[in-house]
C-alpha cells in the first residue's frame, strides 16, 4: 500500500494535553483512497487507560445548555446512579461499614475512586478512623451530613473540598440524604463560574438556568465538572472543536 500524502492537523491545546495528530491518505483500490489517523504513541496509551469521570473527548458540535443536559443524561446518568447505589443500605451491611468504605473511596469493583486516586492510603485511612466515631444518624439533611464530615476531616492534610463532598455523598446514599444544593469544588467551581460568574460555595438549584434544573443537585454537580469547558464555550458563544475529523 503506497503512501500518497501526509498532512499535519493542529489540535487545540488542552485536548488530552497533546497538540497534534497526523492524517495519512493511502490507495486502497483503483481510484479509491482511505484516510486514517495516526496518533502519537503517548496519546494511544492515554486513550487505552481508564478515564477520569471528569475528562471527556470532544468532536465538532454546537453547544447549548439543552445539548449538554441531554448528553449528560445519555452518557453519564446511569453510571452515576449505579455508583451511588453501591453505598446504600441494600449493599452495605451497616452504617459503620458504609462510612469506612466511603472514606476509603472504595468502589463496587474494589478499586479506589478516580477522584481520590492520588491521595496516599494513609490519608484516607486517617479520614476513615476519624469518621468512625461520628453520629451521622443525627443528620436530618445533606447539609447537616456534609457539615459533620467537613468538621471531622477538614484538618487532615490532603483532604479537600472534593473529598469531603464525595465522602458525604456516599454516606448520604446509605442514609437516603441526597444533596439538595450544588456544592462547589475545583472542577465544579470552574463550570459554575463560567456559567454564572463569581459564586458562593453552595448554590441552590434556583440560581441555575431552567434547562439545567431538570437535573438533580448531585447530577448538576457532576455535569458542571464534566462539562466545565463546554460551559465556558457556551458563555462565549463559540463553537467547540476537538479532534479534527476527515471529511
Amino acid at each position: 500500500m503506497r503512501r500518497l500524502a501526509l498532512a499535519r492537523n493542529r489540535i487545540p491545546r488542552g485536548v488530552f494535553g497533546y497538540n497534534s495528530t497526523e492524517w495519512i491518505s493511502e490507495r486502497v483500490g483503483d481510484g479509491e483512497f482511505e484516510i486514517r489517523a495516526i496518533q502519537p504513541p503517548r496519546l494511544k496509551r492515554f486513550a487505552q487507560a481508564r478515564r477520569d469521570p471528569c475528562q471527556k473527548s470532544r468532536i465538532l458540535r454546537t453547544i447549548t445548555l439543552r445539548s449538554i443536559v441531554d448528553e449528560y443524561i445519555a452518557d453519564y446518568r446511569d453510571a452515576a446512579r449505579r455508583e451511588m447505589e453501591f453505598y446504600d443500605s441494600r449493599h452495605q451491611r451497616s452504617l459503620r461499614h458504609a462510612v469506612r468504605i466511603a472514606a476509603l473511596s472504595k468502589m463496587a469493583d474494589g478499586k479506589r475512586h478516580p477522584h481520590q486516586r492520588r491521595l496516599p492510603s494513609r490519608v484516607l485511612e486517617s479520614a476513615a478512623e476519624a469518621l468512625a466515631g461520628v453520629d451521622f444518624r443525627s443528620s436530618e439533611t445533606f447539609a447537616d451530613l456534609h457539615g459533620l464530615v467537613e468538621r471531622t476531616v477538614a484538618g487532615i492534610k490532603g483532604i479537600g473540598d472534593l473529598a469531603i463532598y464525595d465522602i458525604a455523598q456516599r454516606i448520604g446514599s446509605y442514609l437516603e440524604l441526597p444533596p439538595d444544593a450544588v456544592y462547589l469544588h475545583a472542577g465544579t467551581r470552574r463550570g459554575a463560574r463560567a456559567l454564572l460568574g463569581p459564586t458562593d460555595r453552595v448554590l441552590p438549584l434556583a440560581v441555575f438556568p431552567k434547562d439545567l434544573r431538570s437535573l438533580t443537585a448531585a447530577e448538576l454537580e457532576d455535569c458542571l465538572c464534566i462539562y466545565k469547558e463546554d460551559f465556558a464555550t457556551y458563555r462565549d458563544g463559540k463553537q467547540k472543536y476537538g479532534f479534527p475529523m476527515p471529511r
